[in-house]
């Protein structure tokens, strides 16, 4: 069996449930500002825990006050809105640690479902005013300046040394220099989009059994009502596990090392899953592989009052949740080949080195500037790329678990199955 008894579920409801949602980011001065920067997890607003995430305190706080390395690039006299964008990407962190640090955006767009006003807010034609105010706080400047400044220091050399050269090999290798950039772009966000598809059918497949289950559950016998509840539990551990699954994250000797992140899915999995339950799927060397196989012992072990056909759909929508984990696992494992992505970054620096001897007869000392603003804007389209590459260090995949929780809960509610739930 599956499942604890529903008197140890109904007592520990209330004792060991704290609600796991992310809270708002925005405060009243971000409300007075038209561009102010978009809630972090709306439209799911809960009130804040942090006792979860007591070991990022210290980096939360450092970021908050614009000294968190990776998380905010805020330094004395950058002003009240760095400040604000420290404090964005310090919630987001604090809520979702799982989350790669480095790639959090100054806005953290990519991070947080939208809705309609932030919507309203991405169409704004003041965005492109406030896309150069900010370029500071924007997370590819910040990775991608000390490669521009080599680009821009050679071409000071070049203009110290008077070196010369024509123009017209780089206007020919221009274009095969465009189509890399390009075709490898395209490639990396038909990957973010996949991610992001496989986690909305994660959602819509986690609802198709919490529905399911609730709907025969309800008209059913005491054991089969115990063993759906059952279910709607390993559905809500399954999300959190599958997070933490493609969130294994990196070691770093540093702990302040932005790359050193980590998610941990047991402080989830312990509020919604009975002790034995979780200790089993928390020492499991592939935790969904382990929480789909309990949900089919679920499914197993109704009773005969659950139709077959109903018992052979919800094993066919296990089947899909396993295979949503193995899509995955395939874009989380295989990048785009590596020969492409090395031979892409050499093109691009061998060309914009040569740039500068073909500028400075004709523009002098001013080719520093230009050849920096140039390797800022095709290096940084490369480095778009690489972030989205692999995207499941940045998707909302926090606010989309907190999105099936709150369905299974409701749908538990309606079927009268919510005082079983943990």
């Amino acid at each position: 069996m599956c499942t604890s008894s529903s008197s140890s579920s109904s007592s520990s409801s209330s004792a060991s449930s704290p609600d796991l949602g992310a809270s708002s980011a925005s405060g009243s001065d971000a409300d007075a500002d038209a561009d102010a920067l978009p809630e972090v997890f709306s439209p799911l607003q809960h009130s804040k825990h942090t006792s979860l995430f007591v070991s990022l305190d210290e980096r939360t706080d450092a970021a908050k006050a614009g000294g968190g390395r990776g998380v905010g690039t805020g330094r004395e006299g950058d002003g009240p809105r760095i400040d604000k964008i420290n404090s964005v990407r310090a919630e987001l962190l604090r809520a979702d640690p799982g989350l790669n640090q480095s790639l959090i955006s100054s806005g953290t767009t990519i991070s947080q479902l939208f809705t309609q006003d932030k919507w309203e807010n991405h169409r704004s034609v003041r965005r492109y005013w406030t896309a150069l105010r900010d370029i500071a706080g924007s997370t590819v400047f910040r990775r991608v300046t000390p490669p521009c400044l080599l680009a821009a220091f050679w071409a000071a050399c070049c203009c110290a040394l008077g070196l010369a050269a024509p123009a017209t090999p780089l206007t020919l290798t221009g274009h095969a220099i465009a189509l890399l950039l390009v075709f490898r772009t395209n490639q990396a966000y038909a990957r973010f989009h996949e991610g992001r598809a496989l986690w909305g059918q994660l959602v819509a497949s986690s609802r198709d059994v919490a529905r399911l289950t609730g709907a025969f559950a309800s008209v059913s016998s005491q054991a089969t009502r115990d063993e759906a509840a059952g279910l709607l539990r390993l559905v809500d551990a399954y999300a959190w596990v599958m997070k933490g699954h493609l969130r294994s994250g990196r070691t770093r000797e540093d702990p302040n090392d932005p790359s050193a992140y980590r998610d941990d899915p047991a402080p989830f999995v312990r509020t919604v899953l009975a002790p034995d339950e979780a200790d089993s799927v928390l020492l499991a060397t592939n935790k969904p592989l382990h929480v789909t196989l309990l949900m089919t012992d679920c499914v197993r072990n109704m009773g005969g009052d659950v139709p077959v056909e109903t018992r052979q759909t919800l094993l066919d929508a296990v089947k899909e949740l396993a295979r949503i984990c193995g899509g995955c696992e395939r874009l989380l494992s295989t990048p785009i080949p590596l020969s492409y992505t090395r031979h892409t970054g050499r093109a691009l620096m061998i060309w914009l080195l040569c740039v500068p001897a073909a500028l400075q007869a004709h523009m002098g000392w001013l080719t520093v500037p230009v050849v920096f603003v140039m390797s800022y804007l095709l290096i940084g389209i490369d480095e778009i790329g690489v972030q989205i590459e692999e995207p499941f260090a940045i998707l909302p995949l926090r606010p989309l678990c907190d999105t099936i929780r709150r369905d299974v809960r409701l749908v538990a509610e309606h079927y009268g199955l919510r005082d079983r739930l943990l």
